[in-house]
């Protein structure tokens, strides 16, 4: 079975720019996106509502981290939408699941929740706020822009595992030496 990176989203706060990177690191780890999101109430209006704001952060991503011209495949994903309100349906639907990260992206939570997330043992990514991950995206190569957000997340109950698996893709090590060569 594939390793799983959970990003929990609103489709009410802006969240493509975090889509964008974890769907990147998705790719980097060859690990399959879940997405989770609730509906309140569950229609079809809303369901329409979810896909177009996904369509709009899957053509953020494609087009910051250059997939077509490059001819990268994009990151398998699978949706969850569950009805109900959004943070006590989130920690339902972690009681029944491990995913290998959860991604959770700054100003979507609030504190008491990231809290609760990051105290169950999970490895845990909180993203920088997305006015920062938008400017880095405008000014920087795809590597860079990985690395440079990558540099600003906070990364709670890290596993080595988690390391050596992202280290180990060679233009990521790469970029990374640079990084610290300051070239």
């Amino acid at each position: 079975m594939r390793a799983s990176i959970l990003y929990p989203f609103r489709i009410d706060s802006p969240f493509e720019a975090g889509y964008a990177w974890t769907s990147e690191l998705a790719r980097r780890l060859k690990a399959q996106l879940t997405l989770f999101t609730t509906m309140c109430p569950p229609s079809s209006a809303c369901t329409a509502s979810i896909y177009q704001a996904l369509a709009a952060a899957q053509g953020l991503y494609v087009k910051t981290y250059h997939l077509l011209p490059l001819r990268l495949s994009p990151v398998k994903t699978t949706r969850c939408f569950e009805a109900g309100e959004f943070e006590p349906a989130l920690k339902t639907f972690l009681e029944g699941n491990e995913p290998l990260v959860i991604v959770m992206q700054s100003g979507i939570f609030t504190n008491t929740t990231m809290k609760s997330v990051i105290d169950s043992g999970r490895q845990v990514i909180i993203l920088p706020e997305v006015k920062i991950a938008l400017d880095l995206a405008k000014t920087q190569s795809r590597e860079d822009l990985f690395l440079a957000i990558l540099g600003q997340v906070a990364f709670y109950n890290p596993k080595r595992s988690f390391f050596n698996k992202l280290v180990g893709n060679q233009n990521f090590s790469n970029s990374l030496t640079r990084l610290f060569r300051g070239e």
